[in-house]
């Protein structure tokens, strides 16, 4: 396929889609030409072109776009919500796939239609949010895995406490650490516990990372410096390697 865009008339018709499939008829389908269609949308220019492929992670999504865009040569459009919404119809299979009775569960408009303005939303478009987060640490993807691990179709906790304060998902030192202590490594997956209000858990991580940011920078600390200074109450979530180099390296 080519990328396009959609216009105010394709946005809106997206628009009232996702609204009566959310309150009328879970099982509707897209209107006929809506995605392709040169009255609602608009080719891309410079052009992309990509085959859609099924993603099981949303870094591999991330990783997909990113690919794409630099094969020709261009930049994904970051700031445009008429392309995001466009390329969430595009992959609407993955964004709000069909369940086994052949519904589809629409969540909130933010979900498929980014809010660009809202700083403390605008992470919440499935796919805006992923290739951002991405694209931020693109030259060592793997310091966000704790935030890209998930299917496309769930934010989780981990999403809606770090990715909402751009201050914490912008500081590579704070990603980083949260990846190292709350991913298991052998699985990718959370590990238990650490989505819930049990000490040490992402719920106390971000409140201690805020009070700590006003008295150091924890740019500068590194993800070591941040682990180092970690209460006693994340010592089970923090891995035992980690624990054991410090062992070693303080002999």
């Amino acid at each position: 396929m080519r990328f396009r865009r959609f216009n105010d008339e394709g946005l809106a018709r997206f628009r009232d889609y996702l609204d009566r499939l959310k309150h009328e008829d879970p099982k509707l389908d897209p209107p006929p030409g809506l995605l392709n269609d040169d009255r609602y949308s608009s080719l891309l220019e410079p052009a992309i072109h990509a085959e859609p492929q099924p993603f099981a992670r949303r870094m591999d999504f991330a990783c997909w776009l990113h690919d794409v865009a630099k094969d020709a040569g261009v930049e994904i459009p970051g700031a445009d919500k008429h392309f995001w919404a466009w390329l969430s119809l595009a992959l609407f299979d993955q964004v709000c796939p069909v369940n086994d009775r052949g519904h589809r569960t629409v969540r909130e408009l933010a979900w498929y239609i980014p809010m660009l303005d809202d700083r403390r939303r605008h992470y919440r478009h499935i796919l805006y949010g992923s290739y951002t987060i991405f694209y931020i640490y693109r030259d060592k993807p793997e310091i966000a895995d704790l935030l890209l691990m998930n299917k496309l179709p769930k934010l989780g906790h981990f999403w809606y406490q770090i990715a909402s304060r751009q201050d914490l998902v912008s500081n590579p030192s704070v990603i980083g650490a949260a990846t190292k202590i709350y991913v298991d490594t052998m699985s990718m997956r959370p590990k238990s516990r650490s989505a819930t209000q049990a000490p040490g858990a992402v719920f106390r991580f971000v409140k201690l990372m805020n009070q700590l940011d006003r008295v150091w920078d924890l740019r500068l600390r590194g993800v070591d410096g941040i682990l180092e200074v970690l209460p006693p109450e994340f010592s089970s979530f923090i891995p035992d390697d980690y624990h054991e180099a410090r062992k070693i390296y303080s002999r």
